[in-house]
């Protein structure tokens, strides 16, 4: 997620922070405020490697997928992007 986050905003010419919290595009916002989500997430067991991840240098697991969804989904908008891989449950995607 943090690469495709990256990827969003080297391409948007933003920050990643920016494109996390751009309106409807990750679900773990919809409905819910930064800090309602910040408060949710901050209990979670996944919480310390995340911020970990954030603070460190940009990795390259997924190229330059810039759209990612769960293997549950089927997006309206994944016919017209280019499959990268599957990583466990997620399928990431590049709009190039």
């Amino acid at each position: 997620v943090h690469e495709v986050l990256w990827n969003r905003a080297v391409r948007r010419n933003t920050s990643p922070a920016i494109e996390a919290l751009r309106k409807w595009q990750f679900s773990c916002w919809n409905d819910r405020t930064v800090e309602s989500g910040v408060l949710k997430a901050i209990n979670q067991p996944p919480w310390k490697e995340s911020v970990r991840i954030v603070f460190n240098p940009v990795t390259n697991y997924v190229g330059n997928s810039d759209h990612y969804h769960t293997v549950s989904v089927d997006p309206w908008w994944n016919d017209e992007m280019v499959f990268v891989k599957q990583i466990g449950n997620h399928l990431f995607w590049s709009s190039r």
